[in-house]
């Protein structure tokens, strides 16, 4: 037997030992899952473990907690019953990621780019806070309809927006008595925002595109969706694609078992599920879906003058 390979291996499983006992001092109910509280409390008592966190300044910490607990819940916990199985957490990818930040992190570009991508990275986590605060005009600590538009350069369509406040936990004002997003429910959002093709995202927006609840979406609620699109490109391009052309692509994109309708499933299985999504919330996104053959001509054009 190769030394270095067995070497690894035994370093893992024992590895994989030690986080499982880990967790489970925090199963308060002593049922094999971690509730959100406990999870936070988690989370809060790693941060002094995590050499990439010591600049943290301890004001951030609670902020910190629910952005990176949040993940976890989102990813692992896609049916909303506020608990995750520590089996679950062992084997997702999710628990590694932030394992990374037991690391200290080395000078250079790419250990910059790594960071940003690293949700529980210092840098991801004060820029997504950071986006939250920018949106929130009137700082109340809240996001209203109108601020929440303002994510991703207010190219997100009205009607999306509106399910989103429709469907997900918000808070009414007293004085005002619009309802408005907290921090957590925002984090799922973005968390959904920036992993459209997973199948945790496509659930979460499934719940905003079948406005019927009736489990599939026909040729009409891709109508309903949309035809708020073209109203945002307008000032963009005058040449937009009609509703029904873009029907007929999202039909041969998906390819539904069932004619005429698609389901959680289809758009799950067929791959472009993201995009799907996409083109009909996203004004900008669909422009890029629409250009994209003129776009990867330009960036050919880039690549030859280099």
């Amino acid at each position: 037997i190769a030394i270095v390979p067995f070497f690894t291996f035994v370093v893992r499983k024992v590895n994989l030992k030690q986080t499982r006992v880990q967790l489970s001092t925090y199963d308060a109910l002593g049922c094999g899952f971690l509730r959100e509280k406990d999870m936070e409390n988690f989370i809060f008592e790693m941060i002094p473990t995590l050499p990439q966190l010591n600049s943290l300044q301890e004001e951030f910490y609670p902020f910190y907690v629910f952005t990176a607990v949040r993940k976890f819940f989102f990813f692992l916990d896609p049916k909303r019953t506020g608990r995750v199985r520590i089996r679950d957490l062992l084997s997702s990818p999710i628990l590694p990621e932030m394992y990374e930040l037991r690391q200290e992190r080395p000078p250079g570009e790419e250990s910059e780019h790594r960071a940003e991508q690293n949700w529980f990275s210092m840098k991801s986590a004060l820029k997504v806070y950071g986006l939250y605060l920018y949106l929130d005009v009137d700082q109340n600590g809240m996001l209203s309809k109108s601020e929440l538009s303002r994510y991703h350069s207010a190219m997100l369509s009205d009607v999306f927006i509106d399910r989103v406040f429709e469907e997900y936990q918000t808070y009414r004002d007293a004085e005002t008595g619009e309802c408005e997003m907290d921090y957590k429910t925002f984090l799922d959002f973005v968390l959904a925002m920036e992993s459209k093709n997973s199948r945790q995202a496509i659930q979460y927006f499934w719940k905003l595109i079948d406005i019927h609840h009736q489990g599939y979406i026909d040729g009409f609620v891709i109508t309903y969706f949309f035809r708020a699109i073209p109203k945002l490109l307008q000032s963009k391009t005058p040449d937009i694609a009609t509703v029904d052309d873009v029907k007929c692509e999202i039909f041969d994109m998906v390819k539904p078992k069932t004619p005429g309708i698609i389901t959680l499933e289809d758009l799950v299985e067929c791959g472009q599920g993201g995009t799907v999504l996409s083109m009909l919330i996203d004004a900008a996104a669909f422009w890029r879906y629409d250009n994209r053959e003129s776009l990867m001509m330009e960036q050919d054009e880039d690549d030859l003058s280099l």
